[in-house]
């Protein structure tokens, strides 16, 4: 604090209960790591794939005959 004749002097209380307000601040918490992909999408996309590589192998056994 300034020091001077207009200077304000902090008193605090020989007695008695001293109350402090405080205004709450936000807290933040981590962020969550969200998957890209969901995992129904991931059962699909390996269905779909097991489903193309039996096509091929199937094709490609055809050819051959």
């Amino acid at each position: 604090m300034p020091e001077g004749t207009g200077a304000l002097r902090e008193v605090l209380p020989k007695q008695g209960q001293l109350s402090v307000e405080d205004m709450p601040a936000l807290v933040l918490c981590k962020p969550k790591i969200l998957p890209l992909k969901s995992v129904s999408l991931e059962k699909l996309e390996k269905l779909q794939k097991a489903a193309k590589d039996l096509s091929n192998k199937y094709y490609s056994q055809c050819i051959k005959l």
